[in-house]
């Protein structure tokens, strides 16, 4: 589960600790309470980043409640794309090493409802 951390992960076909591991899956919890985090992931430089989300359902009120933003920069142009209400990241390969991935939620009232999400990053 995500928590208020901020951490870097590295991916490796060459080890399979926890820190080095060719995959990483994460996910949310569904508590309703803030919450806040980063994790950046870096592959090998001969690598590129597999994204994919298993299960993707984040509140749909609004953008500003609660979102998933990918980062990634490709040939010096940076890209930042934000998932939230009905937008569902596709699966995708990252032509780059390091990607960032930044969570946010806000405190969820009784009749809101997240069903959150189980990502997962891999080395290609």
């Amino acid at each position: 589960m995500l928590r208020n951390i901020a951490s870097t992960l590295l991916l490796s076909t060459e080890e399979s600790s926890v820190r080095r591991a060719s995959e990483f899956a994460f996910q949310t919890n569904n508590d309703r309470q803030s919450r806040s985090c980063q994790l950046k992931v870096k592959v090998p430089q001969d690598s590129e980043i597999g994204f994919s989300c298993v299960s993707f359902s984040i509140f749909s009120g609004s953008c500003k409640t609660e979102f998933l933003e990918v980062n990634y920069k490709v040939n010096g142009k940076k890209t930042r794309t934000k998932y939230c209400e009905d937008d569902i990241p596709q699966d995708m390969e990252i032509p780059a090493t390091k990607l960032s991935l930044r969570y946010k939620r806000k405190d969820l009232k009784a009749n809101q409802y997240s069903g959150g999400f189980v990502c997962v990053a891999y080395s290609v």
